[in-house]
Formats: C-alpha cells, structure tokens, sequence
C-alpha cells in the first residue's frame, strides 16, 4: 500500500467498480510538486485497472513531451491495438504458429524417441526378414 494515498486508491478502485457496472464517471486528475509520488500513483492505478481486465497504456507525464497531441495520438494507437479484435486475433495467430513452428522442429525427434522407446533396435539382417 502506499503511504498516505489509500483514499485515493479506494477512489480508484470505486471508479473501476462503477464504469464496469456501466456507470458514467468523472475522471480523475492528479497534480503536485515534483517526486510527491503522482506516477507511482498512477502506475497503481493502472495494475488495478489492468486486474479489473480494463486495456491500459503507458503511464506518462503529460507535460513531459512537447505536443500532448502525438502523446495522445500515440497511446491512443497502443490501446486500440489491443482492444481490437481483429489486432487480438491477429496475435494469437502470431502466437500459435510460433507453438507450430516450435512443435514441428521439436515433433520428429520426440517421434523418434518414443519408435526408439517402443521397439528395441534390431539387428540389420532381422530388418528384411534374413
């Protein structure tokens, strides 16, 4: 837990709670002096959010780059990525034939093993029935 900001993490979490059962909010903003502990705040936030199977970005300091417009445009791009669908299934296509590819380059020597394990190796001349 965070010392001193266990409102601000109930808030959170009553925030979460209410947009998941489809209630409008108001958004949360967070302001202060330099090293108060904003990001690791709002990194918190985005663990809980993340839990409650919301789709986040990074967390960035808004005044931290030069046009919040391609900071916005940027974050916006990521998390449409991940909660399109065509992108998640796009991904999982990725991800399965990574898996075949990997079976196929490791099936025929665990193919082998288990011929190899099933039947003891004969002699040559027993192969052609001599």
């Amino acid at each position: 837990m965070l010392a001193g900001r266990e409102a601000d993490i109930d808030n959170f979490r009553s925030l979460i709670e209410r947009l998941g059962a489809g209630s409008y909010e108001r958004s949360l903003m967070y302001s202060g002096l330099r090293g108060v502990g904003k990001t690791v705040l709002l990194m918190e936030f985005d663990l809980f959010a993340n839990e409650a199977g919301w789709a986040t970005t990074d967390v960035q300091e808004v005044g931290s780059q030069p046009d919040f417009r391609i900071t916005f445009a940027r974050m916006a791009a990521r998390l449409l990525r991940v909660i399109s669908p065509k992108q998640r299934v796009l991904d999982r296509v990725r991800r399965a034939l990574g898996v075949v590819t990997a079976f196929s380059l490791v099936a025929p020597a665990l193919r082998l093993t288990a011929r190899q394990r099933a039947s003891p190796r004969r002699p040559e001349s027993n192969v052609f029935g001599a």
